[in-house]
């Protein structure tokens, strides 16, 4: 489950599984006024929420989410969710494992990469 705050203190809640839910997400992340409003995404999974606020000191930030899935044998298993926040040069991604049988050995995994400037707007991708 997706979490967006927003500036004004509301938040909105999206399930990037279902169908409904994820058009949405697509369709208003591309949206400049929605990314402006945006003050931090999180994920909610397991009694635990894990959150990426908007950072300071930065001219562009683009916040997206996205589900990650793996694929065997023809068969495809969501593995979890996973946040990108593009701020300038810089993108910041947070993976939360959602699945359980069997446990991941890491709950969470978090990567800071310099990627160069952003050639593409923020928008959800894959899944």
């Amino acid at each position: 489950m997706i979490k967006v705050n927003f500036r004004d203190g509301t938040t909105l809640a999206f399930d990037l599984s279902k169908a409904d839910d994820k058009k949405q997400w697509v369709e208003w992340s591309g949206a400049k006024d929605f990314q402006a409003k945006i003050t931090g995404l999180g994920i909610l999974h397991d009694r635990k929420f894990h959150t990426i606020p908007y950072p300071k000191r930065f001219r562009k930030v683009i916040f997206y989410a996205e589900l990650v899935f793996s694929e065997k044998k023809g068969k495809r298993r969501q593995l979890g969710e996973r946040l990108v926040c593009h701020a300038d040069e810089i993108k910041l991604s947070l993976l939360v494992y959602t699945y359980t049988n069997p446990p991941p050995p890491v709950l969470v995994r978090i990567n800071v990469e310099k990627i160069g400037k952003q050639m593409f707007p923020g928008h959800t991708i894959g899944g």
